[in-house]
């Protein structure tokens, strides 16, 4: 017997939150209670990779330099079974047979125990020695004792370790949706004979989605709705950058197809291939009452006329950072008194219900065909006949919509 109280253990580690601090100061308690360990080690199990990982490796003579080898045999019968394990001369204990690194590295006397938390075996201690007979049976009940103490503690380190992600993680999403709402538009445009409208609603703290308006000049407002394939801090300033460089090609070129093959190579030479955007960039000329309109692998624009609505043919070009020298096609379309224009992200059409069946373009064209042609009542029309047909199912992914009207005149009257 040594003499030492199990509690001593607890009250050493105890406060070590740190697992890259814990795990050793665990081992020199351990071989401070069984002088006659040469060597040991703690091995964590990894949940994803279903392996015991080594974490921590002490030797007690600072001369021994050699590869710290054990029997796998030892180690699964250990973990399989929860129990401790004590062999006075492991080489010649016919449990570990099979296990050929027990024979070839001279290991002798051993001892290990499982560190279970909660039922779940989340490693092992173990120790070993040159000499027969180094350990003891009773030893058996002092080393498990330790490892349940060990145990609790890496627990509560692990526990903190996630804490503290957690928050980081929170802090991130904080920061990241105060950038993305810094530049997310204030209000609506104002322009002489046109109504506007929009719904942005992103699935999580910090959504994917962009919608935007920009005043080229007295005449003519240019119209964004576009989605990012990425999330967080890294995304949201990558969207405050694209943004910016957008508002810079839209007052530097007249046509949308142009402005997106330039937008096209910005996103290449910022070198994040991780994130690519598709993107419909529209122009409204007040003068000529056309729109115009350029997509890098968006959804067309819905013109929407009394009692109809149709998705507008264009030739939707690739995705924003897919690949160089991408060429983009202009399409245009003159609105007429009461027309109006939606364009919107897949998180619309693709939001689904409890069944997993998408609300789809159809069922989109029938809702905004049946009312009153209207930005506002267009709007409201898109997104509560997507929320009746969603009901109660979970929201997997942004939803912006941006509407634009002509209005009608009273010269021109309801037509």
């Amino acid at each position: 017997e040594y003499g030492y109280p199990k509690a001593v253990l607890e009250h050493e580690v105890r406060n070590i939150l740190d697992l890259d601090d814990l795990l050793p100061e665990i081992l020199d308690r351990v071989f401070d209670v069984f002088p006659k360990a040469d060597r040991g080690f703690i091995m964590l199990r990894d949940r994803e990779a279903e392996q015991l990982i080594p974490k921590a490796v002490k030797r007690r003579r600072t001369s021994d330099l050699g590869e710290l080898v054990v029997s796998r045999t030892i180690l699964h019968q250990v973990l399989r079974r929860q129990h401790a394990v004590l062999s006075h001369d492991a080489s010649e204990d016919h449990r570990f047979r099979e296990g050929r690194s027990v024979a070839n590295y001279g290991i002798r006397a051993m001892i290990a125990a499982p560190l279970v938390w909660r039922g779940e075996p989340i490693g092992i201690i173990y120790l070993d020695s040159p000499g027969i007979a180094a350990f003891q049976t009773e030893d058996l009940e002092l080393l498990s004792g330790l490892a349940q103490q060990a145990a609790v503690a890496i627990a509560n380190a692990r526990l903190h370790d996630e804490l503290l992600k957690r928050q980081r993680l929170e802090r991130d999403l904080h920061l990241a949706e105060r950038i993305q709402q810094s530049f997310l538009p204030r209000g609506l445009p104002s322009l002489d004979g046109y109504a506007f409208a929009a719904h942005y609603d992103p699935a999580y703290e910090v959504g994917g989605d962009l919608y935007d308006f920009l005043t080229l000049d007295d005449d003519r407002l240019a119209i964004v709705v576009g989605d990012f394939a990425g999330k967080g801090v890294s995304a949201a300033l990558y969207m405050a950058r694209l943004t910016r460089d957008l508002h810079h090609l839209a007052l530097a070129e007249p046509s949308p197809s142009k402005v997106l093959a330039r937008l096209n190579g910005a996103v290449l030479e910022s070198g994040q291939d991780d994130i690519f955007v598709t993107l419909t960039y529209g122009v409204l000329d007040r003068r000529t009452n056309g729109f115009s309109w350029s997509s890098a692998g968006h959804m067309a624009p819905i013109l929407c006329r009394a009692h109809t609505a149709e998705a507008l043919h264009d030739e939707a070009g690739l995705p924003l950072g897919v690949m160089p020298d991408a060429s983009y096609a202009d399409a245009q379309v003159e609105l007429a008194p009461g027309d109006a224009v939606l364009m919107y992200t897949d998180g619309l059409v693709e939001a689904m219900n409890s069944t997993r069946d998408m609300f789809g373009v159809s069922r989109l064209l029938d809702a905004l065909a049946d009312g009153p042609v209207g930005a506002e009542a267009l709007l409201e029309r898109a997104i509560t006949s997507c929320a009746r047909h969603v009901a109660d199912a979970p929201q997997f992914d942004d939803t912006t919509v941006v509407a634009v009207e002509r209005v009608q005149s009273e010269s021109t009257g309801a037509g």
